[in-house]
């Protein structure tokens, strides 16, 4: 019991002593707290430094110590190799496993492509005998409806032939209809001259003997 309370009081003077001695360190020194770690900036190096420091851990034997930097970078290190090398291992799995479904399912479709080139190729012969039988009858059909089309050419060609005739009468009578239209025109509008010719003569005179008659009260008046 004395031995373990020796013990408990000389790890309360270790860290007493460490609490003093980072007061009298505040004047060029500052603790900042980052991930539950204690980092001690040098303010004269403008914080670009960080040194890490262990927590203090009172279940930690008597003269243990902590560790430096260099050992807690390589551990760093080491854990992070052993993570990085886990992650191949499972990345190796992954692609293998990947690849096995890829395997499965190349084989998989090649059956069923194969299952279904055999049916394809069981309609292709169905279809082709059942087209060979309906080109035979349709063979005969055609020649049957070229016979059809044939005669229903010649009487299209005969009523085209008709149609272009009552067409070309037509226009004929659209032509003779339309110079008796002008020559009628051409006769009234000749008569329609000559009556201007006319009138404009008869108004000539009239102003003639008016002017005459003014002549006549001319001289009577003087």
């Amino acid at each position: 019991m004395k031995i373990k309370a020796l013990n408990l009081c000389f790890l309360c003077s270790l860290f007493l002593l460490s609490v003093v001695e980072t007061k009298t360190l505040k004047e060029g020194k500052q603790y900042t707290k980052e991930s539950k770690k204690n980092v001690l900036l040098d303010k004269l190096d403008g914080g670009r430094k960080p040194i890490d420091i262990e927590s203090f851990d009172q279940n930690m034997p008597v003269g243990a110590g902590n560790k430096t930097r260099e050992e807690r970078m390589m551990e760093k290190e080491a854990k992070q190799k052993e993570r990085e090398a886990k992650q191949k291992e499972r990345e190796a799995k992954r692609k293998e496993r990947e690849a096995k479904q890829k395997e499965k399912a190349l084989i998989k479709e090649a059956k069923e492509k194969e299952k279904a080139l055999k049916i394809e190729a069981k309609k292709r012969e169905k279809k082709r005998k059942y087209n060979l039988k309906v080109s035979r009858a349709a063979s005969l059909r055609l020649r049957k409806a070229k016979a059809i089309q044939k005669k229903e050419e010649k009487i299209m060609a005969m009523l085209k032939a008709i149609q272009a005739k009552r067409k070309a009468q037509e226009s004929k009578d659209r032509a003779n209809a339309y110079v008796k239209y002008q020559e009628m025109e051409a006769k009234r509008k000749e008569k329609e001259a000559k009556q201007k010719e006319i009138a404009s003569a008869k108004e000539a005179k009239q102003k003639e003997r008016e002017a005459k008659q003014k002549e006549k009260e001319a001289k009577l008046n003087e």
